[in-house]
């Protein structure tokens, strides 16, 4: 190894000297120069160009060398040997940026040719090009490489549709591989990074840990797989719009009737899977109706469209605190996001559905839910009929499991109104164990 470093220096030195010893030379930037034939600021025919490490040539000691037959930008035929003894033959389409004083960022597109370095050769094709970003620091005397992405970008077609995606065509643009310097040796390593636009619009990018998903009408995630967490959510419904950023972070909603709350928040169910965390996710909260999403305040301000607000602690209000369980005093104040005609009809809705819920889960049970009373030992298939039924002013979010242990048990958000106010008299997260029969009874997951 040390005698190919040794070799590679000896030939850039006699190239070094060649350039010195005719001084026939242009500047194509702070360091970098071409020896050869300039028209109007372009390189053109055989030359070669030399990238320093600092402004005049005999100060230079590291230099990567490009020799073949210009065109401006463009080398059809290069032979390219880099400072780190890596080298490069076909062509090469570079750029020059100059920072005045302090050096240059030159940037190599490697296309249609072979890259040779240690222990490996690796061909690159003309779609699969490969870019080299070097930076001089002249000041400093430094000469660094960028951490650069080989990337391809081809149409494909996915065979299995993710639903939330509804799409099989996209442009996938996937970085395969990441170049690193490391006491001026360079290493690649493999990267699983991609990105893939489908012909709806939809996007969809895995950088390192990250995911980034996004619609054309501007809903977007960001979830860390790394830590099982979601950055941030932004989400439109019809009935308003989220910005869900994180457990701890302040988070926002914006209700179309007026309506908004502005503090911390869970969105979303959580999934201990990681593999499964995202996807899963995000089947639950891309549903029709912000009512059917695993969503709870936790400490915020609720604000109403008459002006009225709540505040919330520890994912209750205070008007929840003040009430005993199963005792709830009429409230005389008809929020004006429910009209009292509305109201009537939600009403009866709920007269309706009793005869039907007393036959299958006995009228002491029904009696109970119906004066706002959740209890141990209620069957979990009492709530899923209230989902079934649809009804008014209650709340059922989908089901959830706690873990990923054998028994997998169950957890439902479920909130529920004053029928005659249309105002939320509670928010539970209902725990049912693996005969799927009510346990817990908490304010949080």
């Amino acid at each position: 190894m040390k005698k190919g470093i040794f070799l590679v220096l000896c030939t850039l030195t006699c190239i070094f000297t060649k350039v010195v010893a005719k001084d026939i030379f242009t500047y194509l930037g702070t360091s970098t120069i071409f020896e050869g034939n300039v028209v109007n600021g372009n390189p053109m025919g055989n030359g070669v160009m030399i990238v320093m490490d600092a402004k005049k040539i005999k100060h230079a000691l590291i230099q990567d060398v490009i020799k073949g037959n210009f065109n401006g930008t463009t080398v059809a035929d290069a032979e390219v040997v880099f400072s780190s003894s890596w080298k490069f033959t076909g062509k090469v389409v570079f750029s020059i940026e100059s920072n005045g004083s302090a050096g240059d960022v030159v940037t190599y597109e490697l296309k249609k040719g072979i890259l040779q370095c240690p222990n490996m050769e690796k061909v690159v094709s003309e779609e699969d090009s490969m870019k080299i970003v070097r930076k001089t620091d002249t000041n400093n005397r430094a000469f660094h490489i960028l951490p650069f992405e080989f990337e391809t970008n081809k149409e494909i077609k996915i065979q299995e549709v993710d639903p939330f995606i509804k799409s099989d065509k996209c442009i996938e643009t996937r970085t395969n591989y990441v170049l690193e310097e490391s006491e001026r040796k360079w290493s690649i390593s493999v990267s699983p990074n991609y990105k893939r636009v489908y012909d709806n619009g939809v996007t969809y990018e895995l950088k390192g840990h990250q995911i980034y998903f996004a619609l054309e009408n501007s809903c977007f995630v960001n979830y860390d797989r790394m830590n099982n967490r979601f950055n941030e959510i932004i989400w439109s419904y019809p009935e308003g719009f989220v910005n869900f950023k994180g457990v701890d972070a302040e988070s926002e909603i914006l209700y179309l009737n007026g309506n908004s709350y502005k503090g911390t928040m869970e969105f979303g169910p959580i999934c201990k899977d990681k593999e499964l965390a995202f996807r899963y996710v995000l089947g639950e909260i891309d549903k029709p109706s912000i009512k059917e999403v695993f969503m709870a305040y936790i400490d915020g301000v609720e604000k109403k469209s008459n002006g009225a607000q709540e505040t919330w602690s520890n994912r209750i209000t205070e008007y929840q605190k003040n009430k005993q369980a199963g005792v709830y005093n009429k409230v005389e104040n008809i929020l004006k996001s429910y009209a009292e005609e509305d109201l009537k009809k939600m009403a009866k809705a709920w007269d309706e559905a009793k005869p039907k819920l007393v036959a299958e889960f006995g009228l002491s049970m029904v009696d109970k839910l119906y004066n706002y009373q959740i209890e141990k030992g209620m069957p979990l298939e009492l709530f899923r009929r209230l989902k079934q039924l649809n009804l008014p002013l209650c709340e059922n979010t989908h089901e959830a499991y706690a873990s990923n242990d054998l028994w997998k048990r169950k957890i439902i958000l479920f909130k529920m109104y004053n029928r005659k106010t249309g105002e939320l008299q509670f928010q539970r997260f209902l725990h049912f164990n693996a005969f799927d029969k009510l346990y817990k009874i908490s304010n949080n997951f």
